[in-house]
């Protein structure tokens, strides 16, 4: 793929819409993968090879990628619906991911909290609800209380950028709120370490949502790619060795540009290579797309039992059983979800109409 060719057919923005669900499949692949490498550091098995050099240098990259997608398909959505009110809003979209969750955390949590572990019922009312996130930094379902921070504010955020149309000053506001989050993780890590160390992995992450959200912006109004801007975004690969400086609070910054842009690297070789070799690859990765958060509760679930009981994953034999029982899970999450998702929804209809 030569500059040349890139020139004669404009790359635009709207290139990460039409691929949206194929990089939210990829990406949630990754961070599949990444939980392996995980369990094979953590048990010392395996740790070598390419399994060390995803650990490094590639990690959890793909939740970042996840956020960024995330945020740019929530600008579509309020962009496609402008007449929804607030209140719909807030219900469409956590009713959406609180339902699923629901159905996977309590009894999970019912399991590990009073069975496994004999903790009250207080304190498993307190893992459903996201305190001992905070207060212990307990990660099985970390990812739920900040993609509901991210629903709850992206209205803001789209806002943000969505008054200016002015491009100078929407790239200013999004570089003030990159600097915003830097400042905060760095008070953070050095006054409150403890508190730090349990957060950080979400609060580095709404940066990419924020980003996703400007990305949509542009998106939207199909905003063309210079290839000099490319080339600019190439250069984050030069942020790579920061990967190995866990200390510093870019690290995570750096494995997320650089990982995005072989993403979006990804995405340009879908786009410009012949139909008949990319069908059967971006049919896979979409389908795998449209289940990435049945897929992410009920592989964290999973997981997490096998670990728990003494099956650690990194062990090929458990990782297929665990991937196995995961996909079942998923393909009985779903449909149940929607289908208690429409009998709410028409409940609130019926109760309407009622009225």
């Amino acid at each position: 793929m030569t500059a040349d060719r890139l020139t004669r057919r404009p790359v635009s923005y709207d290139l990460f819409s039409k691929y949206r669900e194929t990089i939210m499949g990829l990406a949630i692949l990754g961070i599949l993968l990444f939980h392996f490498t995980e369990d094979c550091k953590t048990e010392g098995v395996r740790f070598y090879s390419w399994v060390r050099i995803y650990y490094t240098y590639v990690r959890s990259s793909g939740v970042d990628i996840f956020m960024m997608v995330s945020g740019l398909g929530l600008y579509y959505s309020m962009k496609k619906s402008p007449e929804r009110s607030l209140k719909d809003y807030y219900r469409h979209r956590f009713v959406r991911i609180l339902v699923p969750y629901c159905i996977v955390a309590v009894p999970a949590l019912l399991w590990r909290d009073l069975i496994f572990e004999g903790q009250t019922l207080l304190y498993w009312f307190s893992d459903l609800t996201f305190l001992t996130f905070f207060r212990e930094g307990r990660l099985w379902f970390w990812f739920v209380p900040l993609i509901c921070f991210c629903y709850l504010t992206s209205p803001y955020i789209i806002r943000l950028f969505e008054d200016d149309t002015d491009d100078t000053a929407a790239q200013m506001r999004l570089l003030t709120v990159f600097n915003f989050t830097m400042v905060v993780a760095l008070i953070f890590s050095v006054q409150m370490p403890k508190l730090h160390n349990r957060l950080n992995i979400a609060w580095m992450r709404i940066f990419p949502f924020v980003l996703g959200v400007y990305f949509g912006r542009a998106a939207y109004a199909k905003k063309r790619i210079s290839f000099s801007s490319m080339c600019l975004f190439g250069c984050s690969l030069l942020l790579l060795p920061l990967a190995k400086y866990e200390e510093s609070i870019l690290w995570r910054c750096a494995l997320a540009a650089a990982n995005g842009f072989l993403y979006f690297l990804f995405i340009l070789i879908l786009e410009f290579s012949p139909a008949v070799i990319t069908k059967l690859p971006i049919a896979i990765l979409n389908l795998i797309g449209n289940y990435t958060l049945e897929i992410y509760l009920t592989h964290t679930m999973v997981r997490g039992v096998f670990v728990m009981t003494g099956h650690p994953c990194c062990r090929l034999r458990y990782e297929a059983l665990m991937l196995v029982i995961s996909g079942i899970l998923t393909l009985l999450l779903k449909p149940i979800s929607r289908r208690l998702i429409l009998l709410l929804e028409h409940g609130k209809k019926a109760k309407a109409a009622g009225r």
